[in-house]
């Protein structure tokens, strides 16, 4: 463990070097009158930089950019090949769900700029008051409901409910009905690859040896149409459920700028209150509007309907948990500093103090003893699970704007301009967050293995793990769409070729980074979750020949491989 914070320390370290040593080198070549040794003018430059040029502000934002970018890479390397079988997954897990967050919140940004460029600022204004902020408030949740419905039309297309033909339907290529085997050998390039049955030289269940090219090759049995249909559809269900998440913010926090709610901070909170509701309303009309196994004809059309189910409800959950605790946090900072934040929670012009700072890390811990105390008073039902998760991401959320606020009150960043209104200072911010969330997980992992109740201790940790996500997926997104827009401004002057910009950039990530999530960063999470769920079998099995069955804590559905869209 001292080696991997040994490393992040390094990092920082080498980033703020690199900076104020330019800062001083700079400041001594401009105060230097006469230059060192009395040489004037241009010899002074050719003194100090004897064959070396000087750095421009390009040069100084491109080594941020690459010296944190390596060793952010550096780290994860270390996270995902931990010696600990959890961490692993718990460093996996955060990586899925971040990367989902990312495309998600890109892809919406895309669109709802386009609403808004195209539909909105026309016909209401960029500024509306009156009646056209009323029908503004309207077209979001309207926009909110879309985003909504296309989320339940993905999820129960993918998972073949709408059909109800199980999950031995369609198959993509490479896929075959039923159990096969395939290549377990993570090393090779044909891992995961059906081969042919007469290969298989041992006999076994579930696993045994092939002679595959002449080289014995671990094999396991795997039903590839099945495990597709799983995959695409917990896939599409996170990125529309993060997507429509995001649409439920848009339109909650239209709701919190209009009056009477933008009056005073309890009116805040009241619209919060109003959008609870509003959403549980909109769970329970879904749930009647949901195929229900039992009116299915056979059992694969069952099969088909339970993933629906389960997915679904998972879909709602994270939107429920994303928006609201965004819309929470958004009030008590209201409270806090009498600012109403925008939209997308930033404060244009405004500085905070120690006292602002100090008051909302204190909330993000009031949110880490709430969450502990709903797991710890053993309620099981939907409503409990909620009020856990929002306030897991609810920490997360004051973490991150508590400690943008921070650097951006600390004197010496703002002296060497990284800040985080530069794109250094973003990447700062995402470094030093990211950094504390690598040791959250090893400190979770601690609390997790010396757990006395290890099914309590694993609500608790997969919550936390889920905001550590949201944390960092926001603080990266934040630098790579200042990153965007900083590209975007110097070739495009229009508003229009800007917005082109993004919708393009959203189209990148459609295209280029959906594809290798699904395949190979969530079949990785599921395939880790379905070994754990595997050990765990055999520990209960072990405890039941050794004579403790007594003792076997019960089975939790949360524990599953496909419980929530972090694991």
């Amino acid at each position: 463990m001292s080696r991997y914070l040994l490393l992040l320390c390094c990092s920082f370290g080498t980033l703020c070097l690199s900076h104020s040593a330019h800062g001083e080198v700079k400041e001594f070549v401009e105060h230097a009158g006469t230059g060192p040794f009395g040489i004037p003018g241009e010899e002074a430059d050719m003194a100090v930089f004897d064959e070396e040029e000087e750095w421009t502000r390009v040069d100084i934002s491109c080594s941020f950019m690459i010296l944190g970018v390596f060793f952010f890479n550096i780290v994860i390397f270390y996270m995902v090949n931990y010696p600990d079988d959890d961490i692993k997954r718990y460093s996996w897990s955060i990586i899925n769900t971040t990367v989902s967050i990312f495309s998600a919140v890109m892809i919406f940004t895309a669109a709802d700029e386009v609403v808004l460029h195209f539909v909105f600022n026309p016909l209401l204004g960029e500024f509306p008051a009156g009646w056209h902020l009323v029908v503004r408030v309207v077209l979001s949740y309207i926009i909110f409901l879309l985003w909504f419905t296309c989320a339940q039309i993905m999820i129960a297309y993918f998972s073949n409910a709408l059909k109800r033909r199980g999950l031995q339907g369609e198959v993509e290529e490479g896929e075959s009905p039923g159990r096969a085997w395939v290549v377990n050998d993570g090393l090779r390039g044909d891992h995961g690859q059906p081969i042919d049955p007469t290969l298989v030289t041992h006999d076994g269940r579930e696993r045994s040896i092939a002679i595959v090219g002449g080289v014995e090759v671990f094999v396991m049995t795997k039903d590839l149409a099945k495990q597709g249909f799983e995959q695409r559809t917990k896939c599409w269900s996170m990125l529309y459920a993060h997507m429509a998440g995001f649409a439920m913010i848009s339109a909650g926090g239209d709701l919190q700028h209009a009056w009477p709610f933008a009056s005073s901070a309890l009116m805040s909170f009241l619209s919060v209150a109003l959008n609870v509701v509003f959403l549980l309303l909109l769970f329970r009309f879904s749930k009647m509007l949901r195929p229900d196994a039992e009116e299915s004809d056979d059992e694969e059309g069952a099969e088909a309907v339970k993933l629906c189910e389960e997915h679904a409800i998972e879909a709602e959950d994270e939107l429920f948990n994303l928006s609201i605790s965004f819309l929470l946090v958004q009030a008590v900072r209201y409270a806090v500093t009498g600012v109403l934040s925008t939209k997308s929670g930033a404060e244009p012009g405004e500085d905070f103090g120690l006292w602002e700072i100090a008051s909302v890390y204190s909330l993000a811990m009031i949110m880490v003893v709430v969450t502990i105390a709903v797991a710890l008073s053993g309620h099981t039902r939907r409503l409990a699970d909620l009020v856990r998760g929002t306030c897991s991401m609810a920490f997360a959320w004051c973490l991150l704007f508590a400690s943008r606020w921070m650097f951006e009150s600390w004197d010496m960043l703002v002296k060497h301009g990284v800040s985080p209104a530069t794109i250094e200072g973003r990447l700062l911010l995402a470094l030093f967050l990211s950094a504390l969330a690598a040791f959250a997980i090893i400190l979770l992992d601690k609390i997790e293995d010396t757990s006395t109740n290890q099914r309590l201790a694993h609500k608790v940790v997969k919550n936390f793990v889920t905001g550590l996500s949201i944390l960092i997926g926001f603080t990266w997104e934040h630098v790579v769409d200042g990153c965007t827009e900083a590209v975007a401004s110097i070739y495009h002057e229009h508003e229009v070729q800007r917005l082109v910009s993004k919708v393009v950039g959203a189209a990148i990530i459609a295209l280029v980074v959906l594809p290798a999530w699904r395949r190979h960063v969530l079949q990785t999470v599921m395939m880790l979750m379905k070994h754990k769920k595997e050990k765990r079998v055999a520990e209960r099995l072990a405890q039941m020949v050794g004579g403790n069955a007594d003792k076997i804590e019960p089975s939790s559905s949360e524990e599953s491989a496909d419980a929530s869209l972090a694991w």
